[in-house]
């Protein structure tokens, strides 16, 4: 059994000849770096370790530096979760009390780059976005004319910012488990061998934003199947670009010129209990 909250999303350019080629056929053909919502002041009670990865889950990489500082998990804070199958860099919030421990962070598959103190552990949320280099291998032959136009095309109507299958787990398998959860189901799907997550808090966690992930897509993949996705709708919630606050959307005229010029972009919905309006 899979789930497929549209794998393949519908493209922009699906009237354009693509470049073909491979993506993350190695780590390093995919960095991600953290863009953080503040940095560390150098003062405080919580050590900010800014460390590299390489080829580690979240939860394996959360698990290993918590035995590595002999500190429980919970005692290690994070913005925002990173690709296993790439290199990444970002923030990681400790306790004071391993600053004499720090040597221990090094090892395979994570360096520590620098650090420093700040006033607050850090939370889920705590950042402004990631900031990308994708490496794209083989491409076809033709990759260097075809490029422009689809990047023209890019330039003009922006991107859907759909979440891709990583978010999923294999085979969809991840979103299926927030799917049970929410349903209430008390024992898990036949396709899983381990734990229910019910107990295990990030399993549970990350099943759910799957979810969320997947009914996102199903969402924005609707809006541009009616041709609405670049229109403000009475209610939309509403993003200042780049890094603004959320606004629910009520000047519809007003609004669709502000998205028109760039300084707007429609959020879209990330079901839960915290949904924004």
């Amino acid at each position: 059994m899979t789930y497929d909250p549209l794998a393949s999303p519908p493209l922009i350019t699906a009237d354009l000849p693509g470049i073909g080629g491979r993506c993350k056929d190695q780590p390093e053909d995919f960095e991600v770096e953290e863009i953080p919502a503040y940095e560390p002041s150098g003062t405080g009670d919580f050590l900010y370790l800014w460390i590299e990865k390489r080829d580690l889950g979240a939860e394996f990489f959360q698990r290993q530096l918590a035995r590595r500082l002999a500190i429980g998990s919970q005692d290690i804070g994070m913005a925002g979760l990173k690709d296993r199958r790439a290199v990444t860099r970002q923030w990681v919030s400790v306790p004071p009390n391993v600053a004499d421990r720090l040597d221990r962070v090094n090892g395979e598959g994570v360096r520590l780059l620098h650090w420093s103190r700040h006033g607050n552990k850090l939370r889920p949320g705590h950042l402004r976005g990631n900031r990308f280099r994708v490496l794209i291998r083989d491409v076809d032959a033709a990759a260097g004319e075809r490029l422009p136009p689809l990047l023209q095309r890019l330039k003009q109507e922006g991107l859907p910012n759909f979440y891709g299958p990583q978010r999923f787990g294999r085979d969809g398998e991840t979103a299926l488990l927030g799917l049970a959860l929410l349903r209430g189901e008390a024992e898990p799907p036949a396709f899983f061998k381990g734990r229910w997550p019910v107990r295990n808090l990030f399993l549970r966690k990350l099943s759910l934003s799957a979810a969320q992930s997947g009914l996102f897509n199903h969402y924005l993949a609707r809006r541009m199947a009616e041709g609405l996705w670049r229109k403000v709708l009475p209610g939309d919630v509403m993003a200042k670009w780049p890094f603004g606050g959320l606004f629910v959307a009520e000047d519809m005229e007003r609004e669709q010129a502000r998205l028109d010029a760039r300084e707007t972009v429609p959020a879209g919905p990330m079901f839960g209990r915290k949904t924004f309006a």
